[in-house]
């Protein structure tokens, strides 16, 4: 339960202030999309499982009125899926110009380390990071 509960401090604390609005939503897509041409395919990989972790979140969130209340609301939780989504979107579109496909590779993921975050050796020796 501690896990969960870090991931919803996480993801409290990004979703803290108002509602996402359009600019913002941009601003996270471009430096999403900046980031991903740094990465190897192992990141990649890394960060197709971080993502559908993150979405697999949110849509528990959205399921419970105490995670939404912390969260800030259905509304900003649903504007935070719509994110992740559209970044998944561009993660696919980068795998697919590398050749490869989403969820070639499992393994644990860190809740607030996006691929090019991971500092944790075992996380970085298992997914081949290091």
């Amino acid at each position: 339960m501690s896990h969960l509960r870090e991931i919803m401090q996480r993801l409290g604390a990004r979703g803290a202030g108002s509602a996402s609005s359009s600019s913002a939503t941009a601003a996270l897509l471009a430096d999403y999309e900046r980031h991903l041409p740094t990465c190897s395919a192992a990141m990649l990989h890394y960060e197709w499982a971080w993502l559908e972790q993150h979405l697999e979140t949110l849509s528990l969130a959205l399921a419970q009125p105490s995670m939404l209340t912390t969260l800030g609301g259905e509304a900003k939780v649903q504007a935070m899926v719509v994110e992740g989504q559209a970044c998944r979107d561009l993660l696919r579109r980068r795998l697919e110009e590398l050749g490869g496909s989403p969820g070639e590779r499992h393994g644990p993921v860190l809740a607030g380390d996006h691929a090019w975050e991971i500092s944790h050796p075992a996380i970085r020796d298992h997914w081949g990071l290091a």
